[in-house]
């Protein structure tokens, strides 16, 4: 955005490309975070899917004749992007590993269920068709890949 020489629009060109390696690994952890019911991942991959090309639509009118050769707006959006996408990367990785650390503790036979979690495993277990007992089975060996 800030130079017109060849050189470091190339690299920059090449830096970008690293944006679309993350669909597959992210389709990929998708999958394996959203193992049942088969529904549900279903749903999760064709929104997560929708939500990625919506982009498509958009973005080809961010790059304008008005700009110029640098096109300040789009690259600044494309930047915006890409900070924003780092910034939710981080705070998911947080929220991540505070759920890997409640799944653990349910594990353990010993710990009581709150309310709340007992509220939630009622939704697995109507969702899946199991008792409560069985969705709490189910529930153990879990963790969200980070």
């Amino acid at each position: 955005m800030t130079t017109t020489s060849f050189g470091p629009r190339y690299f920059s060109m090449f830096l970008l490309n690293f944006v679309f390696t993350m669909n597959g690994t992210t389709y990929a952890w998708m999958s394996s975070c959203v193992p049942r019911p088969p529904a549900k991942r279903a749903a999760a991959l064709g929104f997560m899917n929708a939500v990625a090309n919506a982009a498509s639509i958009w973005t080809s009118y961010t790059y304008f004749d008005g700009q110029g050769d640098r096109y300040p707006v789009a690259l600044g959006i494309v930047i915006a992007l890409m900070v924003s996408s780092g910034i939710g990367a981080t705070l998911q990785r947080f929220i991540l590993i505070r759920e890997n650390k409640r799944l653990e503790a349910l594990e353990r036979d010993d710990t009581a269920l709150s309310k709340k979690e007992t509220e939630r495993l009622q939704a697995i277990a109507a969702v899946n068709g199991v008792d409560l007992d069985t969705a709490r089975q189910q529930q153990k060996g879990f963790r969200y890949l980070i």
